[in-house]
């Protein structure tokens, strides 16, 4: 942990090394830090312009460096001023960093592909021109913008907040979502920075999702006005609308992630009759049908809010964020606290586990083989790897189940004996 520093993003290289990136409301300073498997303190470094800044997110490259990404910021409720890419060598060094400032400008997501090139989504000025979209990055800094235009015109309404982004696995696919005012917008690019297809359209409370299969296909997860339920729209890869489900429990989607199978997982809350939020995982096949959906919910009165999703290579799906049960301080307040749970490929609860010091989860990363989940908290920048035991096959059912019923005269007894075979 760190203390004063709130956690927002982190990533692992090929090597499970972890990055860490966290900020201060006071003043404004971003926090970097790298972490062995095992957590040793590798490095940390600070940035802090001339203004106060926030960071967004982290995307590990495979050579070990990292890139940061956010944004500056001015008054009480951090209106964006400028967008900044901060990009670290495996060793902490300062290799690049991408400065623009201007009005709402700023940087929200960064994922890297397998050949270390990272793309960002963002808002930013481009010869006085604010556009928003994705940007590439490689080793020499930024390559190109792939920018979303506003078919009513050449403003965007509202902040315009660039909120999802996606690499393909086969690194072929880069699709990316936000919303303006109360529209959304969905675009797909390619590598070179041609985009393949954008829609941009209205009714719309909250768009953080996107998701991009390896044929190119998008899934994309909303919300709509007055909690109507979760909405995912899926496009060809020529940006043709393929289908529109609305499923319920659920009032948006937060995050979305797809596994081995082409399945789509969905995150997001659910304030059902209640004023308070519960999570909701759901699984749905990629014709739209409704595979699994699971509800959890660790107390009543305050929200309990999902942030993030991770699948591994079994198709078990991880979701951390805030929930209960509640923590009491001597004081006697009470505090929500740091959930990360599991769930099998059939949406069978597996575990959860909780961390007071976290309070709420940012995100997971999960080793190759599916062993270690390396946890982002955002209280104190919490970091915190755990290791599952027991994985494997199912161990082999009991056998020679008997049980015997016995009245003592006073009261019933049941004895049950078995082989143990596990």
């Amino acid at each position: 942990t760190t203390p004063t520093f709130a956690g927002r993003m982190r990533d692992i290289d090929r090597f499970e090394n972890v990055y860490s990136a966290g900020d201060t409301y006071v003043n404004g300073v971003v926090l970097i830090q790298k972490f062995s498997p095992d957590g040793a303190k590798l490095w940390e470094r600070t940035f802090r312009p001339e203004v106060q800044v926030r960071a967004n997110w982290v995307a590990a490259v495979p050579d070990g460096g990292v890139y940061v990404v956010g944004f500056k910021w001015i008054t009480s409720d951090q209106y964006p001023v400028g967008y900044f890419v901060l990009r670290y060598d495996a060793d902490g060094n300062l290799v690049f960093s991408d400065i623009v400032d201007g009005t709402a400008a700023q940087a929200n997501r960064a994922e890297a592909d397998h050949a270390g090139n990272v793309y960002v989504t963002g808002g930013l000025y481009d010869a006085g021109v604010f556009r928003i979209g994705i940007v590439k990055y490689t080793a020499a800094g930024r390559q190109w913008i792939c920018p979303v235009v506003n078919p009513n015109g050449t403003g965007f309404p509202g902040t315009p907040l660039p909120t999802g982004l996606f690499v393909s696995d086969n690194d072929a696919w880069i699709a990316a979502s936000g919303t303006s005012g109360y529209n959304f917008y969905v675009q797909s690019c390619d590598p070179s920075g041609f985009k393949r297809f954008q829609d941009f359209q209205n009714n719309s409370v909250y768009a953080a999702a996107v998701a991009v299969n390896n044929a190119g296909e998008v899934y994309f997860g909303n919300g709509l006005p007055g909690g109507a339920g979760m909405q995912i729209r899926k496009y060809s890869p020529t940006g043709v609308l393929q289908w529109t489900n609305l499923y319920s429990p659920g009032d948006y989607i937060h995050r979305l992630a797809l596994d081995s199978l082409g399945n789509v997982i969905a995150i997001g809350p659910d304030y059902g009759t209640s004023y308070y939020a519960n999570w909701v995982t759901m699984k749905v096949a990629p014709n739209g049908a409704k595979l699994w959906s699971n509800t959890f919910s660790g107390l009543d009165g305050n929200n309990e809010i999902p942030n993030f999703v991770a699948v591994d290579g079994q198709n078990n799906v991880y979701v951390t964020g805030s929930g209960g049960p509640y923590v009491t301080a001597a004081n006697g307040s009470r505090y929500l606290q740091m959930v990360t749970l599991k769930y099998s490929a059939t949406g069978l609860p597996a575990w959860n586990i909780t961390s007071p010091a976290g309070f709420s989860g940012d995100a997971i990363r999960l080793s190759d083989d599916g062993v270690s989940l390396y946890v982002q908290g955002y209280g104190q920048m919490y970091t915190a790897r755990y290791r599952q035991t027991g994985l494997g096959e199912v161990p082999a059912a009991p056998t020679g189940l008997s049980a015997t019923a016995v009245f003592t005269g006073l009261s019933y007894k049941v004895t049950l004996a078995w082989t143990d075979n596990a």
